[in-house]
């Protein structure tokens, strides 16, 4: 574990002071360090895994002697990410973070109602726990410092990318008909929406806008709030695909030193020959998922058809004619994931509103008879990611063991055809 300074709750306070005295370049290249470190650990503990037949330990403790030499490692590497290097809003080496905040989440694993262990996340400041006063009351058997040392890496290091692209086959040609690249049978991405996103381990209804936040670890969100407005031009028709990628990107400036110590005195080395994506990239995608628009339209309308005639007949007297909105689950391969999508009919120029009570009866009628909405064929939905959620340790899987080359970013850098 080089690089490392292992602590404990009596040396932390001298290793905090002492942070005072290092320059923001030495912080970087201590944050690059424990990323490396945690790589190589990753690296170890997959090899011991297939070692062992595909087992594991139940403690995660493989790499060490023992448990206490485990927690160790984590406390020492959550210290060295984000203990020492962080300074006052004063210091240059403050905006080495990307969140530029001060929150800390520290996980602890506590009793549940039926005996097991369950997570606990709490939000203390790491001003407060960086003090000489505060500092012992953070050291507590209770607390997962793996797990909150992956959290806090998510949120103070790493940068968020979601993208939504609509895809269709290549329409036919003359230079489709002579380059075999070109043949309609191929999908190809038409138009592409990107939207910066946060991670959290809390959630909330996007249904519902004064829902409350409830805790969502091991299962990191990304929410966004504004999914009407920052979603407001994506329309999905008739034989399109609707793609939903999420990328992460830990800082460059910690990567790139991380990448040129990818390989060190134990031959632990990165291979990119089995088609992912090389450790000294610093993209990948953490979520992946497409439906095409049969799918969504058929989801959609099983959910219209299925709802209340009351809320029925309450749009039928509503003049301003707005289009019903269902929220539709899709899942990430191998079911890791999920993104909920808010999808609605584009307005129709051709619906009206019933005047009299004879015009309600016989549109009521119609309703019942058929069990389905006023809008029963849309031509075009309009689509809205309200969020994504993906497993922490997938998505730490992605970064240090499985990285792989996003999709959509880099079809949206090709250039038209």
């Amino acid at each position: 574990m080089a690089g490392f300074v292992c602590i404990d709750s009596a040396t932390a306070n001298t290793a905090i002071e002492y942070a005072a005295e290092m320059t923001a370049s030495a912080k970087t290249e201590l944050i690059s360090t424990t990323l490396k470190n945690i790589y190589l650990r990753r690296q170890r503990a997959a090899s011991r895994k297939i070692a062992n037949g595909g087992r594991s330990t139940s403690n995660g403790s493989a790499d060490f002697e023992d448990l206490g030499d485990f927690v160790a490692f984590w406390l020492t590497a959550f210290q060295n990410l984000f203990l020492i290097p962080r300074g006052n809003l004063n210091d240059e080496s403050f905006h080495l973070f990307e969140s530029g905040d001060d929150v800390c989440y520290i996980v602890e694993k506590i009793v549940g109602e039926n005996g097991g262990l369950i997570p606990a996340v709490s939000v203390k400041r790491f001003t407060d726990i960086s003090t000489t006063d505060n500092l012992q009351s953070v050291f507590s058997a209770t607390i997962d410092w793996e797990e909150t040392t992956y959290l806090n890496l998510l949120i103070h290091l790493c940068r968020f990318k979601l993208s939504c692209g609509i895809l269709e086959k290549g329409r036919s040609s003359e230079k489709g008909k002579s380059h075999h690249k070109h043949r309609s049978s191929k999908l190809h991405l038409r138009k592409h929406f990107l939207v910066t996103t946060y991670a959290s381990p809390f959630k909330h209804r996007m249904d519902k806008k004064s829902s409350r936040n409830v805790l969502s670890f091991p299962n990191v969100y990304f929410l966004i709030d504004d999914f009407e407005s920052a979603w407001d031009n994506v329309t999905l028709s008739q034989g399109q695909e609707f793609c939903v990628e999420l990328v992460v990107e830990i800082d460059p400036k910690f990567l790139q030193m991380y990448s040129r110590n990818a390989s060190d005195a134990n031959g632990s080395e990165h291979d990119s020959s089995n088609g992912t994506t090389p450790v000294s990239e610093n993209l990948t995608t953490i979520f992946l998922g497409a439906s095409s628009f049969s799918q969504i339209q058929e989801v959609f309308k099983k959910r219209q058809s299925s709802s209340n005639i009351l809320s029925t007949v309450t749009t039928m007297f509503n003049k301003k004619q707005e289009a019903p909105t269902e929220f539709i689950n899709m899942t990430g391969p191998n079911k890791v994931g999920k993104a909920q999508v808010a999808v609605s009919p584009l307005p129709n120029e051709n619906m009206t509103t019933p005047e009299t009570w004879g015009q309600l009866f016989e549109e009521f009628t119609d309703v019942a008879a058929s069990s389905t909405t006023r809008i029963k064929e849309p031509p075009s939905l309009h689509c809205g990611i309200t969020y994504v959620s993906v497993p922490c340790e997938h998505i730490m899987r992605m970064i240090f063991d499985s990285p792989r080359e996003p999709s959509l970013l880099s079809a949206a850098m090709q250039p038209a055809t």
